[in-house]
């Protein structure tokens, strides 16, 4: 027998991920359950329902996991996302990446010279290849990690507000305020402008401070970010590199989120871990190494 188990994302945790029911006898009792049971959490960005066998305690550690889709909240019940709605969602990807090109147009990487958006679509890139690899497909959950990957600089290195993205990319849960606030948590929060009697290390020190409590959307995207910020700069600059790779060997440590560490534990259809971009950073500064 398959039991059915009911996942929420939701925005207001520091985990965006959680069970909020599990062991349910059907999809029904599943949709009506979790609704009962749980309050209305308005910045939902979507429900998921999976099932397992054998039955689970926590409905973590069962086998032959299924998706049953994606499910959105509506007058109090839970209810499946239609296919215009889902298209409509996919469709936010051109925008974030106008929006992207547009807010980065004249800047270019500090060493090559190259357009700085390539960064941007880099760490995509890089956050894309950990899905892969975890063997997520559902363009819905890929959307919710790669969109603040494609814009995790524009509040810090552009004139783009917070408020922009929303305008942008819709008000809809899931959609600009998702991303926004994502990445606002990717954004420095301790500057040498914010923060002048602090010296780098100390300002760098507070930062991996701020990481640990951040969720693992935020942790895979900073470590994308790191892993290309690393790649090549041993050459491009090597005293300046020392720096760097010595700050990101402690940071990509307070990144790593594994089944055993995450709040949302292991199993299941949704990421629960980064490994294979820290052990993509760990090569790197390996390779590198000066």
């Amino acid at each position: 027998m398959s039991y059915f188990h009911v996942i929420l994302h939701d925005l207001t945790r520091p985990e965006p991920c959680h069970w909020i029911g599990t062991n349910y006898a059907s999809i029904d009792d599943a949709k009506s359950g979790a609704t009962a049971d749980w309050p209305v959490h308005n910045n939902c960005t979507y429900y998921v329902i999976e099932t397992t066998t054998p039955k689970t305690s926590n409905g973590f550690g069962g086998e032959n996991v299924q998706s049953h889709g994606c499910f959105v909240l509506a007058s109090g019940k839970l209810v499946r996302l239609s296919e215009a709605a889902r298209t409509a969602v996919e469709a936010t990807t051109a925008k974030v990446y106008d929006l992207a090109a547009e807010a980065h147009k004249g800047q270019t990487r500090k060493y090559t010279g190259e357009p700085y958006v390539t960064h941007c679509f880099a760490v995509q890139k890089l956050v894309s290849e950990q899905l892969d690899v975890l063997g997520i497909t559902d363009p819905l959950f890929r959307i919710v990690w790669e969109h603040p990957a494609v814009l995790h600089d524009v509040l810090e290195d552009t004139t783009v507000t917070a408020e922009q993205i929303v305008e942008v990319l819709g008000r809809w849960p899931g959609g600009g305020k998702s991303v926004a606030s994502y990445v606002d948590t990717l954004t420095n929060k301790f500057t040498a402008k914010t923060h002048p009697a602090l010296n780098r290390a100390a300002r760098k020190k507070l930062e991996r401070g701020r990481y640990q409590n951040e969720n693992i959307v935020t942790k895979t995207i900073k470590l994308a970010d790191v892993c290309h910020n690393l790649e090549g700069l041993h050459l491009l600059d090597p005293d300046f590199y020392k720096t760097y790779a010595a700050e990101a060997e402690l940071l990509i440590d307070v990144l790593h989120v594994t089944a055993e560490n995450s709040p949302s534990g292991g199993g299941g259809i949704l990421p629960r871990n980064n490994n294979y971009l820290y052990e993509k950073a760990q090569a790197i500064l390996k390779a590198q190494k000066v």
